[in-house]
This record gives structure tokens, sequence and C-alpha cells, in this order.
């Protein structure tokens, strides 16, 4: 939870940069297309630069958002997985406490397959990249 917290922090940071270049860009396409030369039909190039910077700036803050989307879907499992594992070590307790029936290595085998297959689902998870 912590480097996901690190990492919306992280997250906010570019938000906030990529916010304050865009305004620059913005307002340098405005003051270029104000200049006479470029309505004349000259800087085309610088015009066509400022367009691209434009454009990727877009970009950045599309995979921004799918990035914060994707932190907040997992903090949102972990926090799924945390009540999970409480509530097997409630059991654990009432199971220890009540009888000896089930043994406490099985209890942690039981845990140690759970972890397991959560890591192999996350391997086998394909990466979802959002289309430009």
């Amino acid at each position: 939870m912590t480097s996901l917290d690190r990492l919306e922090d992280r997250l906010s940071t570019i938000y906030q940069l990529n916010l304050q270049e865009a305004f620059a860009t913005n307002a340098a396409i405005n003051d270029l297309l104000w200049e006479l030369w470029t309505i004349l039909g000259g800087n085309q190039d610088k015009l066509r630069d400022l367009r691209t910077r434009a454009q990727v700036l877009k970009d950045v803050e599309r995979y921004r958002a799918v990035a914060v989307a994707y932190v907040a879907a997992a903090g949102h499992t972990l926090q799924g997985v945390e009540a999970e594992l409480q509530a097997l070590r409630d059991r654990l307790v009432e199971y220890v406490a009540d009888s000896q029936e089930i043994p406490v290595e099985v209890h942690l085998a039981s845990i140690e397959r759970t972890i397991r297959r959560l890591r192999e689902d996350k391997n086998q998870s394909p990466a979802i990249v959002p289309a430009v």
C-alpha cells in the first residue's frame, strides 16, 4: 500500500506538471496564430511542433488517467485480500481455541497456496495498454 501511495503521489505530480506545460503550450500556439506571418502561411514548422507537443501532453494525460485507475484497482484488491486474510486469521484463532482438529501447519500451507495463486494470477494477467 505504501508503494501504491507513493505511485499515486508521483502521478499527481505528473498531472500538475502536465497541466502547467499544456497551458504554456496552448498559450504559445495562440500567440503564434496571432502573428501576421503565421496568418499568411509562415511559421508552419513552429506551429506543427507546438501542435505535436500539445498532442503528446494529451497522450500523457490519458496514460496518467489509466495509471490512476490501475493504482486505485490495485489498492481495492489489496484491501480485499487484507480483509480475507483477517477473516482467515480469525477463523484460525477460533479453530485453535475450540479444538485441535486442523493443525496450524495445514492452515499455513493453505495461506501459502493462496499467496502463490495470487502471484501466479498477477504474472499471468496481460497488461492493458490504452489505444493511442
